[in-house]
């Protein structure tokens, strides 16, 4: 079972279910963030927006992760992350433009890809640490 700590490192693969669970976190702190008060948060700001834009650093992170498990770039998890609560977000602002259709479509694709698909097998696998070379001693 996945701990805290492990979600919590900043580097490294990360498997589905350490992937899943991270994501079960987060989404409850957002969740938990979407009912403040309006009153709590500065200069009227709207709270379902303050709360997702809040979860773009943890979802990038656990996304980045669950991308080099996946054999890809953590930029590719991390820009899937950023597009899909930006374009959620524009979604909300524009409604007829169809940002909100984007950002469907492109977290339809992570689901699958990062959510879904089995890791990579080899070295770079969740919780298999690269193996560091074996240092020759000097004679």
């Amino acid at each position: 079972m996945q701990s805290i700590r492990d979600l919590a490192a900043l580097e490294g693969p990360l498997g589905r279910a350490g992937f899943w669970l991270g994501s079960l976190l987060v989404a409850l702190v957002v969740l938990a963030l979407k009912h403040l008060p309006e009153d709590l948060l500065p200069f009227g700001a709207d709270v379902p927006a303050f709360a997702e834009s809040l979860a773009i650093l943890p979802w990038s992170l656990l996304a980045a992760r669950r991308a080099i498990d996946r054999g890809r770039s953590p930029l590719y998890g991390m820009l899937m992350v950023v597009g899909i609560v930006l374009l959620g977000l524009a979604g909300r602002v524009f409604p007829e433009e169809g940002y909100g259709l984007a950002s469907l479509a492109l977290w339809l694709v992570a689901l699958v890809d990062l959510g879904l698909l089995p890791g990579k097998p080899g070295p770079a696998a969740a919780g298999v640490a690269p193996a560091a070379p074996a240092a020759k001693p000097v004679r």
